[in-house]
């Protein structure tokens, strides 16, 4: 309930879910709220390549870009770090990366290319059911 600098990035992620699976915006947000409240849904900190353990249904993905820190983009990695997404899982993340987009398609995401956010021309979304 606090504001959040993130908060268009939610409010897509409630849309897309909802969307997904034909309920109310209000009815997704309360199925998600109590996800999380009985522990079956995780929002987890900051992606560590090193440990690629992640867990739950939700990727948002917030890397530096690809100048500044370039290990975070490496296909392989992504790669790898898609397929222990379990299933249902829902990706977002403000970039359209050639990489990205092959690593989540190679393991069986669905891809969405949006409208980007702040001055990104494009963003992408993904799922896999």
């Amino acid at each position: 309930e606090k504001p959040s600098e993130l908060q268009e990035i939610y409010d897509l992620i409630l849309h897309f879910f909802a969307e997904k699976y034909r309920i109310p915006g209000d009815a997704a947000k309360k199925t998600l709220r109590t996800l999380l409240k009985e522990e079956k849904l995780h929002l987890n900190g900051p992606f560590e390549p090193s440990t690629q353990t992640p867990a739950g249904h939700a990727v948002y993905f917030d890397a530096f870009s690809g100048n500044t820190s370039p290990e975070l983009w490496e296909e392989d990695l992504l790669k790898n770090f898609f397929k222990k997404m379990s299933k249902p899982c829902f990706v977002s993340t403000y970039a359209s990366k050639g990489t990205l987009k092959r690593a989540l398609t190679e393991n069986g995401f669905e891809v969405n290319i949006q409208k980007g956010f702040g001055q990104k021309r494009e963003s992408t979304f993904a799922s896999r059911v």
